[in-house]
């Protein structure tokens, strides 16, 4: 059956339900794709594993997809984060195949992804000084 999945990404949280990629669709996105990419990453340092054999699962070779995404925003995150009002999170559930090769074939990006958003304020600061 489907497995569900919370994926917190700054103010919003993803529910994710994932079930495994069918046989007959070969370009099906799988999740761990994003993992390999940098598109998701787990923060170690600021986050909290609580099962780790379920998250290697997840991370690893398993065959599985985003077969429905819910999204949900703490707007008080948000304001504290300077996120726009406005501002909506892109699905990963629209995310094709096409898009992540275009990522997978430019290996110097998969680091950038991963990059803090607060790291990046904190170089412009010090640029503007």
């Amino acid at each position: 059956g489907p497995l569900t999945v919370l994926v917190e990404t700054g103010p919003w949280t993803r529910y994710l339900e994932l079930s495994p990629v069918g046989s007959v669709d070969s370009e099906q996105v799988r999740f761990n794709q994003f993992f390999k990419l940098g598109a998701l990453h787990v923060d170690r340092d600021r986050g909290q594993v609580v099962d780790a054999r379920a998250l290697g699962r997840l991370c690893g070779e398993h065959e599985l997809r985003i077969a429905g995404e819910q999204i949900s925003t703490d707007q008080a995150a948000k304001r504290r984060a300077f996120v726009g009002e406005d501002t909506v999170s892109p699905s990963l559930e629209e995310i094709t195949g096409d898009s992540l090769k275009w990522l997978a074939d430019r290996p110097h990006l998969h680091g950038m992804t991963q990059v803090h958003g607060g790291r990046i304020m904190d170089g412009f600061g010090i640029l503007a000084l």
